[in-house]
């Protein structure tokens, strides 16, 4: 298994295949498009990817595609433009895009990017409950403190889910959020609460 290097991954020519593997695990597939001669990419393969801790993480939860997109031999995978490198989509297991992160990640930024997207790709698949773990365990976390407004949102969104889709039941999340963190474009996106339809 993963050690001290990234070597358990799909590439490019085998991105079919990650995600029949993916459905049948039930898991969502982290894609990271890189390029040969990209220093963010580099970076990552020298650092983040280092991390044995980084490395478990994603083998226990992602089915992982490293994609060479200077490859043009093989067919494109079906996804929103990749302008820079290197970009890291998490895509649900039905192949439906759910989080796009570009540029580097140090080890903290890429786990919590990368729990965001699980959450998200839990959402997508009709899994509040599994989302919302997902999210609580941000929200508790004060590491990663810079994801507590947008952990904060999903969580409403997925217990409003869990709740048959009853409004009120985001309320004491974005509450919450609006109250700690009112300056963020997540309480903006919040603040519908006293609007009457």
């Amino acid at each position: 298994m993963i050690t001290d290097k990234i070597e358990d991954y799909f590439t490019e020519a085998e991105t079919e295949k990650a995600f029949q593997i993916a459905k049948r695990k039930q898991l969502p597939v982290l894609v990271d498009f890189w390029a040969p001669g990209c220093k963010g990419c580099k970076k990552m393969e020298i650092t983040t990817y280092q991390n044995s801790e980084i490395l478990s993480y994603v083998d226990q939860n992602f089915v992982f595609v490293k994609y060479d997109i200077t490859n043009t031999s093989v067919a494109k995978i079906t996804s929103s433009p990749i302008l820079w490198t290197p970009t890291f989509i998490v895509f649900a297991n039905d192949g439906s895009e759910v989080r796009k992160i570009t540029g580097y990640l140090s080890d903290l930024q890429f786990e919590a990017e990368m729990e965001m997207g699980r959450a998200l790709a839990f959402l997508r698949k009709a899994q509040p409950q599994k989302a919302l773990n997902i999210l609580e365990n941000l929200i508790n976390s004060s590491v990663n403190t810079i994801f507590l407004p947008e952990a904060l949102y999903w969580a409403g969104v997925a217990t409003y889910f869990l709740n048959k889709r009853n409004a009120e039941s985001l309320v004491p999340y974005w509450e919450k959020l609006i109250a700690n963190y009112s300056e963020s474009i997540w309480a903006e996106r919040a603040d519908c609460l006293n609007i009457t339809l």
